[in-house]
């Protein structure tokens, strides 16, 4: 018997210079950058996104991931969010619990991260909530949650900071699944003129095909941000190569033009079983454009490879950076 294993493998580099400056750099065979700066944020919300994960009969665990910008308001213990039956009808509103709360903020030895009250270098937290719920079987369900506000800095959405971040994902019961998994974190920030690689290193746990499309992003149930002129959900910031997504993995690519241009990105995964779509998710992501004087290091790509079952699969991943700067690689990945 012969599996294809998909390389979802992200590899992570942490670059520090000799000075108190620190990068961090998300690499997914191309180089991803996640620079922290400090450009003006007024809101808290920098992305969200829903995990549905089936435990036993008709029990699931609905988790709800948030990243607040730590100059942002603070956010509180419990999170609300709706679950409403699209098979008959209704909706019971959850108030879901903080389970976990993690600086994310990348740093150099030495650095303190400025969470939860940032001070000049940009931080990030990630706030975990979830709530164990048992449904209907065999029923249609979306959960969704309203969340006040985005941003009030984004340049692609008209008068940001009174808006609202809108995610939900879609689901059926009665046939033992859980939702995508998604490793890498949705927020990122990259070089203005280089080329740029947005990767959301999913995986299904059940096996299911999953697809990926870009939409527009919400303030509501289907009530559209105010984009400015010239972006929507299908442009969601200026590129001079377009907006490239691969559907079957996700992989975001593109050049973005426009120093200090922060955009609002929504990917919709579409999970198929037996060509039967059986559940959504949607990621709400912010990415800033920066003006850097740095060039990315650059991963060698693993190809995709054959193995047999049980058989161990050894391969060297290597690294050069030009402006000769440390890296640092580790893996991560639900599938190896």
């Amino acid at each position: 018997m012969e599996i294809k294993t998909p390389m979802s493998t992200a590899l992570n580099s942490v670059r520090c210079r000799r000075t108190s400056r620190g990068l961090f750099k998300s690499l997914f065979a191309m180089a991803m950058l996640l620079l922290m700066t400090g450009s003006s944020w007024a809101s808290h919300y920098a992305g969200a996104e829903f995990k549905i994960e089936w435990l036993t009969g008709e029990s699931y665990r609905i988790t709800e991931k948030v990243y607040r910008d730590c100059q942002g308001i603070a956010l509180g213990t419990t999170a609300s969010a709706n679950m409403v039956n699209l098979s008959v009808g209704g909706t019971q509103v959850l108030t879901l619990n903080r389970t976990a709360l993690n600086d994310i903020t990348p740093l150099c030895p030495g650095q303190v991260s400025p969470c939860p009250s940032s001070v000049g270098v940009r931080g990030i937290e990630e706030h975990i909530y979830s709530f164990v719920i048992t449904l209907s079987p065999n029923t249609n369900y979306r959960i969704e949650a309203t969340n006040n506000a985005r941003n009030a800095a984004i340049t692609t959405v008209n008068n940001a900071g009174a808006q609202s971040l809108y995610i939900y994902a879609t689901f059926r019961t009665g046939i033992q699944n859980s939702s995508p998994t998604f490793l890498n974190r949705p927020i990122a920030q990259f070089c203005a003129n280089q080329p740029a690689t947005l990767s959301p290193n999913g995986f299904d746990p059940d096996g299911d095909n999953i697809i990926y499309t870009l939409q527009t992003c919400y303030q509501g149930n289907g009530v559209s941000v105010n984009y400015n002129p010239g972006f929507n959900g299908l442009s969601p910031v200026a590129s001079s190569s377009g907006i490239n997504l691969n559907p079957n993995t996700g992989v975001l690519t593109f050049t973005p033009t426009t120093v200090g241009q922060i955009a609002v990105i929504c990917l919709r995964a579409d999970e198929y079983r037996n060509g039967v779509v059986i559940g959504s998710v949607v990621r709400d992501m912010q990415i800033n454009v920066l003006n850097c004087n740095n060039t990315p290091p650059v991963v060698v790509q693993a190809p995709n490879v054959v193995v047999n079952v049980g058989q161990t699969y050894c391969r060297s991943i290597s690294a050069t950076d030009i402006n000769n700067n440390l890296i640092t690689l580790s893996a991560t990945s639900g599938i190896i």
